[in-house]
């Protein structure tokens, strides 16, 4: 026969202890679980076999499920990349007045996000103000986009490097609404972008900036 003794251990936690009667002189002590305690202790469910579900997988696949549902709510943030539209920035130009890249619709742009103190940029510049003296004339427009904090470096180098566009910045360096709706992690980055306000091409620097411009404003007619 069998007797519910009283109270036993199981894995940490306490189940019930059960005396099986074998012989006047024989008792088999088998402590063991409740048939059910919930889903945070290890049970043998008489039904579904042998479920072994402790607190801490519970506490992991709670975690699990609410991170997943957090990674389907939130949109997914990419590069921007040719083939997409520009997103539409607005940034205050030296006066403190916005620039909108929405007023440069029908025309071509080559945004230009670079700093004072970005060697690789001012290295660049010579051949962007080159560039630009050539195609100006034929449609190409240029907005300058500084990553500096500090306006006076910036306005220094855009007068030094003879940068005639026009140009603006949030001077907060990569953490600029700006440098965030461009994903903007490393300069120099370039976006050019048609009329219709489509990016054609990014990161576009040297002897491929010249060849992709004579291409763009010297097409047979």
């Amino acid at each position: 026969r069998t007797i519910t003794a009283g109270p036993a251990l199981r894995r940490g936690h306490p189940g019930i202890a059960v005396l099986n009667y074998q012989s006047p002189d024989r008792w088999e002590y088998r402590p063991v679980a409740p048939a059910r305690r919930g889903c945070d202790d290890a049970v043998d469910h008489p039904r579904r076999g042998t479920a072994a579900v402790t607190l801490e997988e519970r506490r992991m696949r709670i975690a699990l499920g609410l991170a997943l549902a957090l990674m389907l709510a939130s949109p997914v943030s990419h590069a921007v990349k040719a083939g997409e539209a520009a997103p539409s920035l607005s940034a205050p130009n030296a006066a403190q007045q916005a620039i909108n890249l929405k007023n440069y619709r029908g025309k071509v742009v080559y945004g230009d996000f670079w700093a004072s103190w970005c060697a690789p940029c001012r290295q660049e510049n010579p051949n962007v103000v080159k560039q630009y003296a050539l195609y100006k004339n034929k449609g190409l427009n240029i907005l300058g986009i500084s990553l500096d904090d500090d306006a006076a470096a910036w306005k220094k180098a855009v007068k030094d490097d003879k940068l005639t566009w026009k140009h603006a910045s949030d001077l907060k360096k990569f953490d600029g609404p700006t440098e965030a709706l461009y994903h903007i992690e490393a300069i120099p980055s370039n976006f050019i972008i048609d009329p219709d306000g489509m990016i054609v091409a990014k990161n576009v620097t040297g002897s491929d900036l010249e060849e992709f411009l004579n291409k763009t404003f010297n097409k047979p007619q």
